[in-house]
């Protein structure tokens, strides 16, 4: 008995391991494959199309066009004196049904519906995803921008050293101490500031992905960096995915769907079938039986079916005019995006051969000159701010160079940045 009980509690303590494994954790570390899922789980809309997507494929079960099927009793031929002689009683089924073709056109008009809710539900999804990548871009930034405050805190520290130790031999002046002491605690208020908008990014990632309060851990850490890598993208490579795009599929979908409504609405015309079956009791018990089949005839169709003909027609040209504006917007949109994705990489690539090398460089030979005496501390303020303003603007433009990037991944539905399973 004890050996069964070791047994169970050990098969129980297996699978409690195999369930944790599965379930999903936030550690210390928050990727961003791990943040677009939580937004997956999370988004309220995406959620609402989830079950809208479920509703419209629940009604398909009641499109086929079958009646409730009416059960009747009948009997006649009973005498007013009260006697329970009759001529004949039965009892009857009748079922009615819509012409097949009614039920075929409004079978494809809501499998077109669900078609393009779906695919509405795959683009809302891409563009989910795109807001979790640029939220975490956003906050990769911040993270930059405060390492480089902490760079500036240094620079200026280093800066007021070597004011002291001129002002010790006679080289400065206590007006060039005092300025350096200004700039040093500016550097401190920039850095508590780059600390703010730094928390600030944090809390705009869990709000994109709808993380609870609970799990919003201070302990959570991201990415550090941005990275620069060159990526080729050629502007018709993307055009000539245009309407392979989720959204455009949906559009020209919920037209389709629309034309399906326009036959459906002229299937009116078509008459409803019904078939009643019945057994007969003609006063010997229910030796007999018959059936009965007919056709309903559509004689006031222009009076019963004409608005919703009429309505059929203007809610498929409606359609039929959001393809085209879904088209044309995303022809914008796509090169929109590559114009802005190329001006980006030609900035950054500027950064990179000219501007940064150079402000480096014009900041390390004017900080050697003011120690040695050879340039005066205007010109070290002036080189430490040119700097640092670039730098952030490169930053910033390797921010936007990631937006443009995210937003190009809409569109060729691939990643392009953030890919690895560290990020």
């Amino acid at each position: 008995m004890k050996r069964i009980v070791m047994i169970m509690l050990l098969i129980l303590f297996l699978s409690a391991g195999v369930f944790a494994q599965d379930t999903p954790q936030i550690g210390d570390y928050l990727s961003v494959q791990q943040a677009i899922e939580i937004a997956r789980a999370n988004n309220p809309a995406l959620n609402q199309f989830r079950e809208q997507i479920k509703l419209r494929r629940a009604n398909r079960w009641g499109a086929v066009g079958l009646d409730s099927p009416r059960l009747s009793y009948f009997k006649e031929g009973v005498p007013r004196t009260g006697a329970s002689d009759f001529l004949e009683k039965r009892w009857t089924i009748t079922q009615a049904i819509d012409f097949p073709l009614t039920s075929l056109f409004r079978l494809n008009r809501l499998g077109g519906e669900i078609g393009g809710l779906e695919l509405k539900l795959q683009a809302d999804d891409l563009q989910l995803k795109a807001s979790v990548k640029k939220a975490y871009a956003n906050l990769a930034y911040a993270l930059e921008i405060y390492h480089l405050r902490r760079q500036q805190l240094h620079i200026m520290d280093d800066l007021r050293d070597a004011v002291t130790t001129r002002l010790e031999v006679g080289e400065s002046s206590e007006l060039e101490l005092m300025n350096a002491d200004i700039q040093l605690a500016e550097a401190r208020n920039e850095l508590s500031n780059a600390d703010l908008q730094f928390e600030r990014s944090r809390y705009d990632l869990f709000n994109v992905i709808g993380l609870n309060p609970e799990e919003q851990s201070y302990g959570i850490d991201f990415p550090d960096t941005l990275k620069y890598s060159y990526i080729s993208i050629e502007q018709e490579d993307v055009l000539q995915l245009l309407e392979q795009q989720p959204e455009y599929i949906a559009a020209y979908r919920n037209m389709s769907a629309a034309n399906w409504g326009v036959k459906e609405a002229w299937s009116a015309m078509l008459p409803k079938i019904d078939f009643s079956y019945f057994v007969m009791d003609l006063g010997t018990g229910y030796d007999f039986y018959g059936f009965e089949f007919g056709l309903s005839i559509p004689l006031w169709l222009p009076f019963n079916e004409r608005s919703r003909i009429q309505s059929a027609n203007a809610i498929e040209n409606s359609f039929v005019w959001r393809e085209r504006e879904v088209y044309l917007d995303l022809k914008r949109r796509i090169e929109n995006a590559w114009h802005a994705y190329d001006t980006s990489q030609r900035n950054i690539d500027r950064y990179h051969e000219i501007i940064r090398v150079k402000s480096r460089t014009l900041l390390t030979l004017t900080m050697e000159g003011y120690r040695v005496g050879e340039l005066d501390i205007l010109a070290a303020f002036q080189a430490q701010s040119t700097f640092l303003v670039t730098e952030q603007r490169y930053f910033e433009a390797l921010r936007d160079y990631y937006f443009e990037l995210i937003d190009l991944e809409q569109f060729l539905q691939k990643d392009l940045v953030f890919t690895t399973s560290t990020q």
